[in-house]
């Protein structure tokens, strides 16, 4: 697919400039990948694949591996701590909460709730995000693309670190990105058609060089004016698609989007920047240490198990070998009058015990830096607590170290739901909303365990407001008129991550307290019929000036 030239070279000098803008980072990128994680992070070492992979497989820096088992735990926290797959982490309510808990509007956002779910489930949604996190944790910065998808709605392209590069609007706020990736000659025709690769595709293609890599871009940012090349649809985001190093004008294809694509997130933001630090960034010291200290510590063992040697045999041309089990040869061939011997060069006497001490110590400051004593907090517990409120509170304490992070995250986290409900409207799958909720704005309320250990201090709120005015309707019983009981039940409801399917709407709870009050009132008139009656029966008998009693009453 031909463009114009203007075009062509406006589109390759974006991406450039955001390349441009991330050289910085870049550099920082790849001196955490050495010493946190190798296998981590994409085009860090330059554009050659086979550079760029032999960096993503170096390990050779990394002596203690404390470091792979601190971002492991890190990753698994906040990936069950945020967006569990195994158990509710999110709720959908409307724009105003009392007309969301009617009978209608409640069943609708029930049934658009288990939808999204549905679909995180049947894609690659909780995989992809746990690589998001491990980005994150490593790198500061965990970026995705999420595209429609014929067979599971949407699918989740997760990038390591390097692979896409970041552009802001006015407001700060991401609107377009650019990436790198790698695709065969194979892949190229299959996916883009054999007419739109370009020559070099093709003749690669046509001798049967499937397997033959080439290096593509994309560009995906807003449909405006600034060139030409636009989304035949004609919607908000265009994506655009080449080869790098391209020497004509040819693209690969030109896509639109609905919604902006991408979900990202930085784990400390940068001022007004687009990337971020995280544990990585703020751990690298101590990475480096451990692995220096680790490294002495392994030398110190070979010298002394394996210590250098020093042979009383003549050697002409004496070399010094102080290596492990190196060989130091003498040069007048005597040995003071005793029989030659071997010996060591000279003695090593290693002090274990202080190295392992400092490693110890640069272990557990890497641990603490990439916040495990936060997750493991209720395994490596050393005293027993005794009630779940205890537990509760130890929770919402040490998670309040991590409320930035954690809010961030739920942004990017309304970002995929948003998404999800808009491919999932345009499959068809989303039915009419209720004339009570048309118009308006859906809320995502999010209930995972790091999002209720920052609520625990509202639920203590409400416990403690409660006993209040229990001991206060004692004294003045018009206080009990002061509190909602009903909402406080859906507020803790709510704040629990209760399923909205066991608890009642209110339009429900009002039938209830109606039936509920109409069979009191029967019981209380059946009640004084039979204490009338029971009335009659013992004055029956009784006369009054020569007239019976009953007769009196009734007017007989």
């Amino acid at each position: 697919m031909k463009v114009d030239s203007g075009d062509f070279k406006k589109i390759t000098s974006r991406a450039k400039q955001l390349d441009d803008n991330f050289e910085s980072y870049r550099k920082k990128g790849a001196e955490i990948q050495q010493y946190v994680c190798p296998w981590r992070g994409r085009f860090l070492a330059g554009d050659n694949e086979r550079e760029d992979l032999d960096v993503l497989f170096d390990d050779t820096s990394i002596h203690n591996t404390a470091v792979f088992d601190a971002v492991n735990i890190a990753a698994a926290g906040i990936k069950s701590g945020i967006s569990p797959s195994s158990r509710p982490w999110f709720r959908i309510g409307g724009e105003d909460e009392k007309l969301a808990e009617l009978g209608a509007p409640a069943r609708w956002l029930s049934h658009v709730e288990k939808l999204i779910y549905s679909i995180f489930h049947r894609s690659n949604v909780y995989d992809g995000l746990h690589e998001l996190y491990s980005e994150q944790i490593i790198f500061g910065s965990g970026d995705a693309v999420v595209v429609p998808d014929y067979e599971t709605v949407l699918r989740m392209r997760p990038f390591s670190y390097g692979e896409c590069r970041l552009g802001l609007d006015h407001r700060r706020v991401v609107n377009s990105f650019t990436r790198k990736f790698w695709m065969d000659a194979g892949q190229l025709v299959l996916e883009f058609g054999i007419d739109n690769v370009g020559d070099r595709v093709k003749e690669a293609y046509d001798k049967g060089n499937l397997e033959s890599r080439f290096l593509c871009r994309s560009l995906i940012e807003p449909n405006d004016d600034r060139c030409s090349v636009k989304d035949a649809l004609g919607r908000p985001f265009r994506a655009i698609y080449w080869l790098e190093g391209n020497s004509t004008e040819n693209i690969l294809a030109v896509r639109g989007f609905e919604v902006f694509p991408h979900i990202g997130n930085a784990w400390n933001a940068i001022g007004s920047q687009p990337y971020g630090i995280g544990p990585g960034h703020i751990n690298l010291r101590n990475c480096k240490r451990l692995q220096v200290l680790e490294e002495d510590s392994l030398q110190q063992l070979a010298f002394h198990n394996k210590p250098p040697l020093y042979s009383d045999a003549a050697n002409a041309e004496t070399l010094i070998n102080a290596g492990p089990w190196g060989i130091t040869r003498g040069v007048d061939g005597g040995s003071g009058g005793t029989a030659p011997g071997v010996r060591p060069l000279y003695q090593v006497n290693p002090n274990t015990k202080d190295l392992e001490y400092k490693i110890e110590r640069t272990e557990e400051a890497i641990r603490d830096g990439f916040f495990n004593n936060i997750f493991m907090m209720i395994s490596n517990a050393t005293s027993h607590t005794d009630t779940a409120f205890e537990v509760a509170r130890l929770m919402e304490e040490k998670y309040s170290v991590l409320g930035p992070v954690i809010e961030r995250s739920q942004a990017m986290l309304g970002q995929l739901i948003n998404i999800a409900f808009a491919y999932a409207k345009d499959a068809g799958l989303v039915p009419p909303a209720p004339a009570e909720l048309q118009g308006t704005e859906l809320k995502v309320e999010y209930i995972s365990i790091l999002a209720q250990a920052q609520k625990i201090a509202g639920l203590q709120a409400i416990e403690e407001t409660m006993a209040f005015i229990g001991r206060a309707s004692q004294i003045w019983p018009e206080a009990r008129h002061k509190f909602d009981a009903l909402q406080a039940v859906d507020e803790v409801a709510q704040t629990n991550g209760v399923p909205p399917s066991c608890i009642r709407s209110d339009d429900d709870v009002d039938v209830l307290i109606q039936q509920e009050a109409q069979r009191m009132a029967q019981a209380q008139a059946a009640e004084a019929g039979m204490q009338a009656a029971d009335g009659m029966n013992k004055i029956k008998d009784v006369e009054v000036g020569g007239r019976k009693a009953i007769d009196v009453l009734t007017g007989a």
